[in-house]
């Protein structure tokens, strides 16, 4: 099955590694198009944030490992984060 976040991740993570050319500002733009449930920022420190859009985790929810905010110091592992919380509110 064709699953929209997973492919529109994999064209984010050329973005993440640095590719020439690629500004922060583009990073996050590809980023919050890859990721629309996530509302996707980068502090003045430089640390990527996202949280989720419109959605209240359970405490279940919370049990299983899935995160209302997730943040990481780098963008390819700030993109991992946002893969791996995507698949397990697939798999929830």
């Amino acid at each position: 099955m064709n699953n929209p976040a997973t492919n529109a991740s994999h064209r984010t993570t050329s973005l993440c590694d640095g590719e020439k050319g690629i500004t922060p500002v583009d990073a996050l733009d590809a980023l919050r198009v890859a990721f629309p449930a996530w509302s996707v920022f980068r502090s003045d420190a430089g640390v990527f944030y996202a949280t989720r859009r419109g959605v209240r985790l359970r405490d279940a929810d919370i049990d299983k490992g899935l995160r209302q905010t997730v943040c990481a110091d780098d963008a390819t592992a700030f993109l991992s984060l946002l893969e791996d919380q995507t698949r397990m509110a697939a798999t929830s």
